[in-house]
């Protein structure tokens, strides 16, 4: 099963305790719930999406039930303290999840398009600066007494997987 979170729109300053957003679910290629969060820390609501053929061979709860097996399948998060086993994979901690990269691969490429972004070798942290010494390709690369990585120079995968740790 595919699932692929479609037409994010976020709003900041209504996201009190979780992301306000709404979305648009779609499966194996086809729309069919629209997502969304109010952002005072509730669950997140899936309803039918006016586009999604409702009959009686597959009612949109059936196809739901399917979406949540399909997640609850998914893998555990990493282990942490309060969860030592993971945190279990459910369908509202996926749109979260979806939402969560989609802001931050937009935040990424709209600083990548003002600054040259780059990271020091050991050091932590993301540095920044207007000026773009020239092209490398995303290696370290020695810059004066000290080696640099452009993340500017780096595939877009890269780039944001770092941009992420960071």
């Amino acid at each position: 099963m595919n699932l692929e979170l479609k037409s994010i729109k976020y709003t900041e300053w209504m996201s009190e305790e979780t992301l306000c957003f709404t979305a648009n679910l779609w499966v194996d290629g086809k729309v069919f719930a629209e997502v969304s969060n109010q952002g005072h820390g509730g669950c997140t609501d899936v309803r039918p999406h006016s586009k999604f053929k409702l009959d009686s061979t597959m009612p949109f709860y059936r196809v739901l039930k399917e979406v949540e097996a399909h997640c609850n399948a998914m893998p555990n998060l990493e282990p942490c303290a309060l969860f030592g086993e993971g945190l279990p994979m459910d369908l509202e901690l996926w749109c979260n999840m979806e939402v969560e990269a989609f802001l931050a691969r937009r935040d990424m490429k709209r600083k990548l398009k003002s600054h040259v972004l780059f990271q020091i070798d050991g050091k932590d942290g993301i540095y920044q600066t207007k000026y773009h010494p020239r092209k490398t390709d995303g290696s370290w690369t020695v810059f004066g007494s000290e080696k640099r990585r452009i993340l500017n120079d780096m595939s877009e995968v890269d780039a944001l997987a770092i941009w992420r740790a960071n």
